[in-house]
């Protein structure tokens, strides 16, 4: 079946043919909360005791380089979680209606600001203005204030597993393992969890043999992103481990 590729957090409507969408999109939908990358004190934000949660800080320029201005949804998650700007996350609803965000700077304290979820019709998500909520298309322009939190570990991230329990912890979310092919092909890079850099496992089988324990049945592993390397190891499921990023298909 062909697929067609999926850019970093894009909306999800109807499409002819599957499109593949992360890990990281599958836990949105299902309104299940990750703990930032990054923590409040990794980013100097020093706001968590300030208004609402005293375990959620917020902000919407400092160590951001500069105010969002007016984002697509995709564009404000990457606003946030991305690298360069510390591995924050999108705040949530509640927290925006908690007053987490507010006096964080860029005067948006009045802005209806993009929130991590998305309401039930296809292709939108939440906004906030701390005293309501709306549902805007997802292709539609507003600001961003991004959150963090005081602690952070894997959070929803999968840390180090055999291919069993990797292969489990994708289709418990209603997701699956992606294909070598996909993985070569940057479906799930930059999807959280700083795993650019990990060796991912993949549904591709393999066969290989090493003096160890000769010949065996394995699975392909590959970088979370082909941008730092494109040799994928043919591994043991159950003598080796590696991280997961999760893929599905949306009809």
């Amino acid at each position: 079946t062909q697929t067609q590729k999926m850019g970093l957090f894009n909306d999800h409507h109807i499409w002819r043919q599957p499109i593949v969408i992360s890990l990281l999109l599958i836990t949105m939908i299902q309104d299940v909360d990750c703990l930032s990358v990054s923590s409040c004190s990794d980013l100097g934000w020093t706001n968590a005791a300030t208004f609402g949660d005293t375990l959620v800080c917020a902000e919407t320029d400092l160590g951001l380089g500069k105010c969002s201005e007016d984002l697509e949804y995709t564009q404000a998650r990457i606003f946030c979680q991305s690298k360069w700007n510390g591995r924050g996350r999108l705040c949530t609803r509640s927290e925006l209606l908690n007053n987490e965000a507010q006096d964080a700077g860029c005067g948006y304290d009045a802005e209806f600001l993009w929130t991590g979820e998305f309401c039930e019709g296809p292709g939108t998500g939440f906004l906030s203005d701390g005293s309501t909520t709306s549902c805007v298309d997802l292709a539609s322009l507003h600001k961003v204030r991004c959150c963090a939190d005081s602690t952070y570990g894997e959070g929803d991230c999968s840390g180090l597993k055999k291919w069993g329990p990797a292969n489990g912890f994708c289709s418990t979310k209603g997701a699956r393992l992606c294909t070598i092919t996909e993985l070569q092909n940057f479906e799930p890079k930059n999807t959280g969890c700083n795993y650019e850099r990990k060796l991912v496992w993949s549904s591709t089988a393999c066969v290989d043999h090493v003096r160890q324990i000769g010949t065996f049945n394995g699975y392909y592993q590959a970088w979370g992103s082909a941008d730092f390397g494109t040799n994928t190891p043919c591994v043991h499921p159950k003598k080796a481990t590696g991280h997961v990023r999760c893929c599905a298909d949306v009809f």
